[in-house]
């Protein structure tokens, strides 16, 4: 009587035979460290993690993957990289990890917020204006929300990716 078999099964005895090539596992390895500085990061960020328990992991998993972590840890920091969110996190560990000079960094964001600001602020004194001119509506309650301009947003992109640009230009330099 033949036997059952479950698709693990079946998957199994059609590549049984098939074995990784060395640059497949390096490719693979590289990917499972990449993963796992980008959770410790995440956990840093949630603040699971102090930054020198950060610090101790980042060494562990370098030490257990033999792979130089600095240039994939600075990718995932910049990738995660918010002006709005908490990023002066991120700096410290820039600080600490790189001994890296974070005025740039810190420059380049107050530099959005002020632009991202003045936009918004903008935006909304034009609304405002251009209600009571042309509805006779003003008063305190009058709030405009600038966000819901589909060109306030394609500014706001605009603005981003000038960021990010200057973001990955200073942090080049570390």
């Amino acid at each position: 009587m033949s036997e059952i078999k479950s698709t693990l099964d079946l998957v199994m005895e059609k590549t049984r035979h098939m074995t990784l090539s060395g640059e497949e596992k390096e490719a693979r390895r590289r990917k499972e460290f990449s993963d796992h500085l980008r959770g410790v990061l995440q956990k840093y960020m949630d603040g699971i993690l102090s930054l020198e328990d950060a610090e101790k992991e980042i060494l562990e998993l370098k030490n257990q993957f033999d792979l130089d972590e600095k240039p994939l840890l600075k990718e995932h920091i910049f990738d995660a990289f918010d002006p709005e969110g908490d990023y002066p996190l991120l700096l410290e560990l820039l600080r600490r990890v790189f001994a890296a000079d974070t005025t740039g960094i810190e420059q380049a964001v107050q530099a959005y917020r002020k632009s991202r600001e003045e936009m918004l602020h903008g935006v909304s004194q034009n609304a405002r204006r251009t209600l009571k001119e042309n509805y006779g509506i003003s008063g305190s309650a009058v709030l405009p929300n600038p966000l819901k301009d589909p060109t306030v947003n394609a500014s706001l992109e605009t603005l981003s990716a000038s960021f990010q640009s200057r973001l990955r230009k200073e942090g080049g330099r570390i």
